[in-house]
């Protein structure tokens, strides 16, 4: 048995080091190992690439940020905006042949309000009638806003209008999911789960039952663990990825005079920014002390020489806008920013010791580092800095218990301003740094029911701007999108969002294949 153990483990690198020409394997970097693969749980970027490919939701965000019809062949909404259907395409069945109906989308938004799921993206989907108070504990599914005329058909009702709607539905927590062993699990996209080994790789092989309208044409995606972006690059370099997740920081220059059209860069409606912890000493009731550390910092400088990817400088939250930071830090900003910490309690006798937290990785490494040196340079503050592993980061930073500052971001879910803006609402379990005002709350309400585009504007503007008063977080830069993609492989798009489907994606030499 031990000798057959041994051939399995032989066999399994020699599999993993064969040049990718040698097997039909999309090898794509995906960056920090998911956080789960379970649709209506999972919360990071690398977790959601995965289940793009192993689900599919009722529509679709495309290359042009777009809402286009996936599993639902069309939708339609009612002259009050508060009735949307949704009919599928004929024929869809689970990777296991069992026939895909409206009752699994149904079953599958139910579980996500599910409070007992524990959904980080449930509050997206508020605007369903009776989801609210089902996410509270006060209501339960059969008050839900969800009608099945047929097996082809779901209706949803809403408690107010919502525009963006159809864009909502295309999350991973609005997909259709059956829960079991996740060796065992049927899945409805393009592809099904072949293998999962933690810290290393999911293995994932074309879904022989899909009957969608994007067909794999590649037989095997395999997603790779690479939280460290140089390393990623040397994987690449040794040709051992036909896709990176990302490109180190401050290496465009080079890269570009290296792989010319191997790169592609291009805008991502994304920010990075800092959080703070405001349930607790020393930001909580401290806005002088937030605006320092904001005033001292030169987003520039951040940009040019430590991010390095194209990167535009901000002090807001939604991008793209311009940085009023551009250029030199003027010496009043920066005496403004000691008045602030003066005035915040602080000096070169009282200095500030904080925390700066940030999931591993030498890009974020790299903007801390900066951000620290800015910091003490300009007030004199101590920062210490702790990198933890993603899951624990994500965990720490949830329960705000041991948090200060930390490394935070957004990749907008659907090309909407708002989707930047609704993770702050008091209630959100997506609002990591404890921010409440009612003030905003209502505003991002009314933005939300709003159908009028320039008075939804409006309200989104002014929701942003309390936020940013507030001092609630630290904004940095707006993200470009930054790959290496090998000459092997073609279909690949910028998308805003940064989405890219392996169903999407062909080995060029396949270019005649169904």
């Amino acid at each position: 048995m031990a000798f057959k153990h041994l051939i399995q483990r032989l066999l399994l690198g020699l599999i993993l080091s064969t040049p990718l020409a040698a097997e039909p394997v999309l090898e794509r970097g995906n960056g920090p190992e998911p956080d789960s693969l379970d649709p209506h749980r999972a919360q990071g970027l690398s977790a959601h690439q995965i289940l793009r490919d192993l689900y599919e939701g009722l529509t679709r965000i495309d290359a042009n940020g777009h809402t286009v019809p996936a599993a639902a062949e069309r939708f339609e909404v009612d002259e009050s905006g508060l009735r949307w259907c949704f009919v599928l395409r004929t024929g869809l069945r689970w990777s296991d042949g069992q026939a895909l109906t409206s009752a699994d989308f149904a079953a599958a938004l139910r579980r996500a309000l599910d409070p007992n799921t524990l959904a980080p993206y449930a509050s997206l989907l508020e605007p369903l009638r009776g989801a609210p108070e089902m996410l509270s504990g006060a209501g339960d599914a059969a008050s839900l806003g969800l009608q099945m005329p047929d097996e082809q058909t779901l209706c949803t009702e809403l408690q107010r209008p919502t525009p963006d709607w159809a864009a909502r539905l295309a999350l991973p927590v609005a997909m259709p999911f059956r829960d079991g062993e996740l060796d065992q699990r049927p899945f409805n996209g393009p592809y099904v789960l072949e293998a999962a080994r933690p810290q290393s790789h999911v293995l994932l092989r074309r879904n022989a039952a899909y009957a969608g309208s994007r067909p794999a044409r590649i037989e095997r995606v395999r997603f790779h663990v690479t939280p460290d972006a140089a390393a990623e690059l040397n994987r690449y370099a040794a040709g051992e990825l036909h896709l990176t997740e990302t490109l180190p920081p401050g290496q465009l220059a080079g890269l570009r005079e290296r792989y010319a059209e191997q790169i592609r860069v291009g805008p991502a409606y994304a920010s990075y920014y800092y959080g703070y912890n405001l349930t607790k000493p020393p930001f909580a009731g401290n806005l002088a002390l937030r605006q320092a550390l904001s005033l001292a910092l030169d987003r520039e400088v951040l940009t040019r020489y430590i991010s390095a990817g194209g990167e535009l400088p901000l002090n807001r939250l939604v991008p793209p806008l311009p940085s009023a930071a551009a250029g030199d830090v003027p010496a009043q900003q920066r005496e403004l920013a000691k008045q602030r910490y003066r005035q915040a309690g602080y000096g070169e006798h009282n200095p500030l010791r904080v925390e700066l937290r940030y999931n591993t990785g030498l890009s974020h490494r790299r903007m801390a580092l900066a951000v620290a040196a800015q910091w003490r340079e300009v007030l004199g503050v101590q920062t210490v800095l702790r990198h933890e592993e993603w899951k624990v980061f994500v965990s720490n930073r949830r329960a705000r218990r041991v948090t200060e500052v930390f490394r935070a971001g957004w990749v907008a879910d659907y090309v909407d301003p708002i989707s930047f803006l609704e993770g702050f609402v008091s209630d959100s379990p997506l609002n990591a740094v404890g921010y409440r005002s009612e003030d905003y709350d209502r505003l991002i309400r009314r933005a939300g029911a709003e159908i009028v585009p320039s008075e939804r504007a409006k309200l989104v503007h002014q929701a942003e701007a309390l936020l940013l008063a507030d001092q609630a977080i630290l904004p940095i830069y707006a993200y470009t999108s930054k790959h290496l993609v090998s000459p092997a492989l073609c279909g690949f798009q910028i998308h805003p969002l940064d989405h890219h489907p392996s169903a999407e994606l062909y080995f060029c030499d396949q270019e005649s294949a169904p």
